[in-house]
């Protein structure tokens, strides 16, 4: 019977790992994530073998490559976090790596903590679901340390770049997807870890290179680029997307930055939630600079994109005569930065019959 009893507990620990234990990879320089033998409660091996689970921190700090092959769902997650270690996360099969802090504050996700860590993402999803996902987290200077989107989707709370490397947002690659504050609750940020206020440099300056969507896509949001009192610049590449969900007039998607734009390229692309319809002439706010203050704005994006009947502009006038596009909407130009405004007109053919309309009444108005 204790025999039994010994090899149904040999079993479980190969199956599910050790709970709330620290689970380091031991697979050599490369494997697959589902691999029992290839993780272990003791760094270099000689514990228990074991997957790390759901109460468990997974650690690769063994200039390994690991490749997630199965879905995996853990509380906290570090890659390089031992001195002078390198280590690489390849998602490219379609599973999904949660990270679920259950609700704590602090460092979740450490990509590079004093080494060099790199997340290749080419498929499925890197969901953290509390706390913060820093890349380079103490590390000021190491280079290297990135997560490479070329697909699949990145779901975190708070995503923060360190300070003192020239890696600018630490997320590089053509596509994916980058999605903050899943399921509501307080805004999702996106800025680096320390640092002090200044000067723009080429360490402060966030690249956006894919698609971004405030509060998580069909859920209304806010994103947040850069942190109150610390100047960063931020601009998009031709690669970007900034998908802004319009659920009513004043209920929105909204960008808020702390530092100069440069939003030449890219698309902004607006969708209309449910059954909303703007009004003719409606403004909305999307990109507003105000956790620093008086930096400025420039490019309206090309194209602008939407899922309404008529289309966007962010150049020349609104319908009461008022600049659209990068403007001061506040009393004191010094207190916030500029405020992109776009304005929602119909389809050319409704205009024109608008404007025949326009014309055919003050015909009317002449006459009598």
């Amino acid at each position: 019977m204790m025999k039994r009893i010994a090899i149904l507990c040999t079993l479980i620990l190969a199956l599910g790992g050790v709970a709330n234990a620290t689970i380091y990879w031991v697979g050599g320089a490369s494997g697959n994530w589902s691999v029992p033998t290839n993780w272990n409660t003791q760094q270099g091996g000689g514990g228990t073998s074991g997957l790390p689970g759901a109460g468990d921190e997974a650690d690769i700090n063994t200039n390994s490559t690991v490749t997630l092959d199965t879905n995996a769902n853990i509380k906290l997650f570090f890659i390089a976090k031992g001195t002078a270690t390198a280590g690489t996360l390849v998602m490219n099969q379609g599973y999904k790596l949660e990270v679920n802090n259950s609700g704590g504050a602090g460092q979740s996700v450490g990509i590079g903590n004093s080494g060099v860590g790199v997340v290749q993402l080419a498929s499925g999803a890197f969901v953290v679901d509390s706390g913060d996902l820093r890349v380079n987290a103490s590390a000021p200077g190491t280079a290297g340390s990135t997560i490479n989107m070329t697909g699949g989707s990145l779901n975190a709370y708070n995503i923060r770049k360190n300070n003192s490397t020239s890696l600018g947002p630490g997320m590089t690659g053509s596509s994916g997807t980058v999605v903050l504050n899943q399921g509501g609750g307080s805004p999702g940020s996106l800025y680096r870890f320390g640092g002090t206020a200044s000067t723009d440099n080429s360490g402060q300056d966030w690249e956006i290179p894919c698609l971004v969507a405030p509060g998580d896509v069909g859920t209304v949001g806010v994103f947040n680029i850069g942190q109150t009192g610390y100047e960063q610049k931020s601009h998009t590449d031709a690669t970007a997307i900034i998908q802004i969900d319009l659920a009513g007039d004043a209920s929105y998607d909204v960008v808020h930055s702390s530092g100069n734009v440069d939003a030449s390229l890219g698309t902004l692309d607006l969708k209309a939630l449910d059954s909303y319809v703007p009004a003719i002439g409606q403004t909305f706010d999307v990109w507003k600079i105000d956790l620093k203050t008086g930096k400025k704005g420039v490019g309206t994006f090309d194209p602008i994109t939407d899922n309404l009947p008529g289309y966007f502009v962010a150049d020349g006038n609104d319908l009461n005569g008022n600049p659209i596009g990068w403007i001061d909407t506040d009393a004191d130009p010094s207190a916030y930065g500029d405020t992109l405004r776009v304005m929602y007109l119909p389809e050319p053919a409704t205009l024109a019959l608008l404007a025949m309309g326009g014309t055919a009444l003050l015909i009317r108005r002449k006459r009598s």
